[in-house]
């Protein structure tokens, strides 16, 4: 199985498909109740979650990210069609009145190429391109719908910057061991014959992610050395297949190498030491495209709330390495919501993990800060933090840990997802939903 985000376990917190209950509202003096004030003031009121219907509700928000060359678009599901609209009307909006032109997806590298190369081109059907990735959270319609639109944006001749479309994860090896044997089959049959038997074992999703934990990282452990000794034979014998291919196809051949050489190696791993690698492997490659693209590109990236965090429960997150990195050129907004359906796969007590359902929660609990931002009473808004007060209540509310609820690939029912964590260490902004619906699945592709 991938290694999207699974979701941890936590307190009981009970389904509800009515209307929330009235809820007391906290001491006037109480910080919460100084933040909920503030941010029903500062509330930038949107109108709609979906793509092409022009930007003056979110006018707004130029001046906040006029500066910031890396903006992280969150979600606390994998699996809620409005974060996923709204996701595609934030990159929309990015692309047209700020300039940004990458757009960097939680996938895998070398699986998404193909993407790119269809966006870049038009060639390919996009919907199995899409299937292509082999990740479910983003086989839907939403995200079908903005590779679309980044096709027809590449059409126009009037736009002579084309967007790009890449992935910044590493977990499957299937793309890059892929990409070793038709590179090495035009560049080296005999070392490629060598190779052949331990690369065709990576052709398999289950080689680094099937069955039990420890077989698995046991079997990745196995294919280390063979990985590192390919990245090595690609760099001393350069020229000759350079001569061979060309400059451009080793200079992807070795990136290709370099992903395999991180998928193995974070498989290799266990625990809370494979979860770190990852997200320092998503940083090292999302850096890796931004310098790729030059100095004057800007990047969007797409990917659950808890890697793009600055601060998390997890060991440290990719949204930790970004602003290291970026400092405040890095925006990361947190998308929230209230209550409402998503799609996840089932995750019940004992286990093991099952099919993809979808699941319908209750209002997040009353302390909670989702539950704060529902008080604003607006269903749809974004909200910037970084404009909110440096002292004073609201700031501590800010700045002290606040339940805030984070659902990753896995659900089970019953239990509560509320991390907590300091908002103001976590996250720069927030684009809140009031009440979600379940992200669509494409149709089954036929052969």
């Amino acid at each position: 199985m991938h290694r999207l985000l699974l979701a941890p376990l936590g307190a009981l917190l009970l389904l509800s498909c009515g209307e929330p209950e009235p809820e007391p509202l906290p001491p006037a003096a109480s910080p919460r109740a100084a933040a909920a004030t503030w941010m029903k003031a500062s509330a930038i009121p949107l109108t709609t979650v979906e793509a092409g219907h022009g930007f003056s509700d979110l006018a707004p928000l130029v001046p906040v990210l006029a500066q910031a060359r890396v903006v992280g678009l969150g979600e606390s599901t994998h699996g809620t069609r409005e974060f996923f609209q709204l996701k595609h009307r934030m990159f929309e909006f990015l692309v047209s009145e700020l300039g940004f032109t990458v757009f960097v997806l939680e996938a895998n590298f070398t699986e998404s190429a193909a993407v790119d190369h269809y966006v870049l081109t038009g060639e390919g059907d996009p919907a199995r391109l899409l299937a292509g990735l082999l990740l479910w959270p983003w086989n839907t319609e939403e995200v079908l719908a903005l590779i679309q639109w980044m096709r027809a944006y590449n059409a126009d001749p009037a736009h002579p910057r084309k967007l790009r479309f890449y992935g910044m994860d590493a977990t499957l090896s299937v793309g890059p061991a892929r990409a070793m044997l038709d590179y090495l089959a035009q560049v080296d049959p005999a070392y490629r014959a060598e190779a052949e038997p331990w690369l065709t074992r990576l052709l398999s999703t289950s080689e680094l992610n099937g069955g039990d934990a420890e077989a698995a990282r046991l079997r990745a452990s196995q294919h280390v050395e063979p990985v590192r000794q390919l990245r090595a034979r690609l760099a001393e014998q350069r020229e000759a297949y350079v001569r061979a291919s060309s400059q451009e196809a080793h200079f992807w051949a070795a990136r290709h190498a370099h992903i395999l050489e991180q998928a193995v190696l974070q498989s290799s791993l266990a625990g809370d030491e494979r979860l770190h690698r990852r997200d320092e492997y998503m940083a090292e490659n999302a850096r890796w495209i931004l310098e790729h693209e030059g100095p004057e590109a800007k990047m969007a990236v797409w990917a659950h709330d808890l890697h793009l965090m600055g601060v998390s429960n997890f060991p440290l997150p990719l949204g930790a390495h970004l602003r290291r990195l970026y400092g405040d050129a890095f925006y990361m907004f947190r998308l929230s919501f209230h209550q409402g359906e998503f799609r996840s796969r089932l995750y019940p007590l004992g286990g093991p993990i099952g099919d993809l359902q979808t699941h319908r929660i209750g209002p997040a609990p009353r302390e909670s800060l989702d539950a704060s931002l529902a008080r604003t009473g607006l269903p749809l808004f974004a909200l910037d933090l970084r404009s909110a007060p440096t002292d004073g209540p609201v700031a501590t509310y800010l700045e002290t840990p606040v339940g805030m609820r984070e659902i990753g690939a896995a659900y089970t029912p019953g239990h509560d997802y509320l991390y907590q964590l300091s908002p103001r260490a976590a996250f720069d902004g927030v684009l809140f939903v009031e009440t979600t619906t379940a992200s669509r699945p494409n149709p089954p592709l036929t052969p």
